[in-house]
């Protein structure tokens, strides 16, 4: 058993994808798909079989307080989105 930064508790057998976690930004203007990029935060991990999709685009809009942000295309979301709807 291993437990990770984010105090998660994970055993041996277990299946898992690592990677680096994007915090949404909510905003007060309404909905929005903006991301920051937590660099400095230890890497996240997710049951495999729970992963819908991996390694999409991204579009860097600015830098905040050192953490980069970044915008998900709309037709990033859309996919996820059925994705979703199929599960």
């Amino acid at each position: 058993m291993f437990e990770d930064g984010w105090g998660n508790k994970w055993y041996e057998g277990d299946m898992l994808l690592g990677g680096i976690w994007y915090q949404h930004v909510p905003s007060q203007k309404g909905p929005n798909t903006y991301y920051k990029l937590l660099t400095n935060s230890p890497p996240a991990y997710a049951y495999s079989h729970l992963v819908l999709k991996a390694k999409f685009f991204m579009l860097p809009i600015a830098t905040h307080k050192g953490n980069p942000w970044f915008s998900m295309p709309s037709n990033v979301q859309d996919n996820l989105i059925a994705l979703l709807e199929e599960k």
